[in-house]
């Protein structure tokens, strides 16, 4: 929304989060905040602004799977990188969430870089070599902080990946942690979270999360108790039901 106008939009159908029936009504919104609703109509709100006549208005949706990672950061020579928010904005999503299903560039900071990033690039689009993105998904700070200087057309939020965590700690292996691995992993996590991060995401289905035990999980969801949990599923073929369970 351009901040410095007033903007009024003129609903015939305004959903005010509240669950009750839309109604027709006026919204004023100005430097980017509504600060008005009106019944459609009544004369109540007056001055110089825009005027936006809509069949419907709503708040914005919240989607909270997205793999938009590496999308968020704006770079022509990737297509998937070119137009981050505009389709999410056609939608009506004003808030998404990145790092499911265990998968995310961050950290990025280990031996297994190159072929981590390889192996996300079907799911998060391609992360280049350069310094630019290297520095960007490095580490979980340097992640925030180059979200924050980035112009997001959106808001975006994002999830520690344990499959990430794990590729950082021992790569795709199948062993499962030693105590001091279990312990590197738990600091990547709290660094996580330090630096914003919503929950944990595990991708049960994907490398390397598929080789965890559920002992092992439990203990790195420990790490931060309450916390929001996202989880693939170990299976989605004949194998379902018990994936499930």
């Amino acid at each position: 929304m351009n901040k410095g106008k007033k903007i009024l939009i003129r609903g015939e159908a305004v959903y005010d989060g509240s669950l009750s029936p839309p109604k027709k009504a006026d919204v004023l919104v100005e430097n980017g905040i509504i600060t008005r609703v009106e019944p459609r109509n009544t004369g109540n709100i007056s001055g110089d602004f825009q005027v936006i006549e809509a069949k419907l208005v709503c708040p914005g949706f919240i989607d909270i799977h997205r793999h938009a990672d590496v999308a968020a950061f704006a770079d022509p020579a990737f297509p998937s990188r070119r137009n981050f928010g505009k389709t999410e904005l056609l939608q009506g999503i004003t808030t998404t969430v990145a790092g499911n299903c265990g998968l995310s560039p961050v950290p990025g900071d280990h031996p297994w870089q190159g072929e981590y990033y390889s192996y996300l690039e079907p799911v998060t689009g391609p992360i280049s070599a350069e310094p630019g993105d290297l520095h960007k998904f490095g580490s979980f700070k340097n992640y925030r902080d180059a979200l924050e200087k980035s112009a997001l057309p959106i808001n975006l939020g994002f999830l520690a990946g344990t499959g990430s965590i794990r590729t950082a700690v021992k790569g795709f292996s199948r062993e499962p942690f030693s105590p001091g691995e279990m312990s590197q992993a738990k600091h990547y996590i709290e660094k996580a979270y330090e630096n914003g991060a919503l929950g944990l995401s595990i991708g049960l289905i994907y490398q390397p999360d598929c080789h965890s035990s559920l002992e092992e999980l439990i203990d790195l969801v420990s790490t931060r108790p309450k916390t929001i949990l996202c989880a693939h599923l170990r299976g989605e073929g004949s194998s379902l039901l018990h994936s499930i369970e």
